[in-house]
């Protein structure tokens, strides 16, 4: 009697427990899209955040990575430049250590040459306002340097020391009209008087010349030998130019110097 209830009870059961499956399912499915709508708003809103902030992020990497590249850059260039600055600096040293060798080579062959014995010294002073007047050496009577004694180069006569003390000379050149001197020509012998003009021209001037002597252009000038200071044949300088003067009895001869005495640098004393 009960059997066949007991028959339908048993698959009423199994429809049951399908359905619930079958709910659940569709739950689960169901939850699972609102999962995953939630999940793809979230992605729209969150996404380009992320990718803005990842951008900026790089970027700042990217400028910091720049400036220290920067930084590096300065300091080599600064190391750079102060080796370069070195090694210019050190191509110049070489450079006034072989025109000194040089120099030093030509006034060592001249002082061997020189029939006088010679003192060697630097100029180690000029005045501005004394400039082709007067030099200083570093030489005095502690070396057997005296006032008026002739100072020269190799290349001629430069002039005559004037205040001395223990250990530094004045000089006075040949360019200061104080310096005149006995001189002649050397090609024609014919004498006069040589001086300093005093217009800072650097040039000096042979004068007292009768109108008719013997005196043409590049003619040598040098040292007559009479005086009590300079000896004979040192070199002046040579004639560049031939003026009559006022009266128009006497001439003067304009005289290039032997010596450059703008770039006077090591001198000798004549001792005797």
């Amino acid at each position: 009697m009960f059997s066949p209830l007991i028959k339908y009870k048993k698959g009423i059961i199994v429809s049951i427990i399908a359905i619930l499956l079958i709910a659940l399912m569709g739950f689960t499915y169901q939850g699972q899209l609102e999962l995953d709508y939630l999940d793809n708003i979230f992605s729209v809103v969150t996404v380009p955040v992320q990718d803005f902030i990842s951008s900026i992020n790089n970027n700042l990497n990217s400028f910091v990575m720049f400036l220290v590249n920067i930084r590096d850059l300065s300091q080599e260039n600064q190391v750079l430049s102060e080796k370069l600055t070195e090694y210019e600096n050190l191509e110049l040293e070489n450079k006034e250590l072989k025109e000194e060798n040089e120099r030093l080579r030509e006034l060592l062959d001249f002082q061997e040459r020189e029939e006088h014995d010679l003192i060697p010294a630097k100029v180690v002073g000029r005045d501005p306002n004394t400039w082709n007047q007067l030099i200083v050496i570093n030489k005095g009577e502690a070396h057997g340097i005296r006032e008026e004694m002739p100072v020269v180069t190799d290349d001629g006569l430069v002039g005559r020391t004037t205040s001395v003390s223990r250990n530094r000379s004045q000089v006075l050149l040949l360019l200061d009209p104080g310096s005149a001197l006995s001189s002649i020509v050397q090609r024609s012998r014919v004498s006069g008087i040589t001086e300093g003009i005093g217009d800072n021209s650097g040039v000096l001037q042979l004068i007292n010349l009768p109108k008719d002597e013997d005196v043409e252009i590049d003619d040598v000038i040098i040292t007559s030998g009479q005086g009590p200071i300079f000896p004979k044949g040192l070199k002046i300088g040579e004639i560049k130019e031939i003026e009559e003067e006022a009266l128009g009895f006497t001439k003067r001869a304009i005289i290039q110097p032997a010596v450059n005495f703008n770039k006077l640098e090591e001198v000798f004393i004549i001792e005797e």
